[in-house]
């Protein structure tokens, strides 16, 4: 039996969870369900900032290691930039910031593995991502029978970049990677 994996995002000022996601939209507001088209980001603007974090079950097998993101396109058109970073507060929790339009400062996101790391919430998933407007620390390396089944993986922050060449219309699409390794 493998692991399975489920996406959660966080908008608004406080970092509200919204499970089972199964897309990223970037786009001009902080939400998870208004489409890309009723959203649209002008050439020369950036998306909102977008939070996930891949949420794992690892019970049935031995083990799970080596958390990684990734996308398929860090410039998927033309004045289109993907930024991006895997937020990796290893030792202590660090404070989440509400998602806006600003630039947030990061590089194109990397389309080779960028390691996390996972915060183990125990045996059914108790616990939660953000604590009094913190990002939990995600300190465990391996989700393991030894310890706990299921954490979710270090929260990735993305955000779509353009400039004034960025032509009319929607972005090609392009895929946000999450890998792992199972230890049997």
């Amino acid at each position: 039996m493998s692991a399975s994996v489920s996406f959660s995002e966080f908008n608004g000022s406080t970092g509200t969870e919204t499970t089972g996601v199964t897309q990223m939209n970037l786009k001009g507001v902080d939400d998870v369900g208004t489409t890309i088209t009723s959203a649209p980001i002008a050439a020369g603007l950036n998306s909102f900032s977008k939070y996930q974090c891949a949420y794992v079950n690892a019970s049935g097998i031995f083990a799970v290691s080596s958390p990684t993101y990734r996308v398929s396109s860090n410039s998927p058109a033309t004045g289109v930039t993907v930024a991006g970073t895997v937020i990796n507060n290893f030792s202590s929790s660090v404070a989440y910031v509400q998602p806006t339009k600003s630039a947030t400062g990061d590089g194109a996101m990397s389309t080779s593995n960028v390691y996390a790391a996972f915060s183990a919430l125990g045996t059914g998933g108790t616990g939660g991502v953000i604590t009094s407007g913190n990002w939990n620390a995600a300190s465990a390396a391996v989700l393991s029978q030894i310890g706990n089944y299921t954490g979710y993986a270090s929260p990735l922050r993305l955000q779509l970049q353009t400039t004034t060449s960025a032509a009319t219309g929607t972005t090609p699409s392009f895929s946000i990677i999450f890998g792992w390794q199972e230890i049997g």
